[in-house]
C-alpha cells in the first residue's frame, strides 16, 4: 500500500488529500463503526478536491461497509481497502 501511497504523491497530490487509516493501530480503537468511521472521515476533508483513502484491517470497523458506499456516492473520494 505504500507504494501506491508513495505514487500518488509523485503524481502531485498533497499529503492532506491522502488519508491512511491501519485499524491494527490503537490510535483508530475509538472508530467501532461506520458512522465514526464516515464522520472521521468527513471531518478530514477540507474542500471539493479528491481524497484517496487508504483503509487497512477495514472489517475490524462494524459495518464498514455503509461507510464505503457512503463516500462513494460524492465522487469526491478514490478508496483503497486491504486487509
Amino acid at each position: 500500500m505504500q507504494q501506491i501511497i508513495e505514487e500518488i504523491k509523485e503524481s502531485g497530490v498533497k499529503d492532506n488529500h491522502i488519508i491512511y487509516i491501519n485499524f491494527e493501530s490503537l490510535d483508530y480503537a475509538n472508530i467501532t463503526d461506520a458512522i465514526e468511521l464516515n464522520n472521521y472521515i468527513k471531518n478530514l476533508v477540507k474542500d471539493k478536491n479528491t481524497y484517496y483513502i487508504f483503509l487497512d484491517e477495514v472489517q475490524k470497523v462494524k459495518e464498514f461497509e455503509k461507510a464505503i458506499n457512503s463516500l462513494r456516492i460524492t465522487n469526491q473520494f478514490s478508496i483503497f481497502i486491504t486487509g
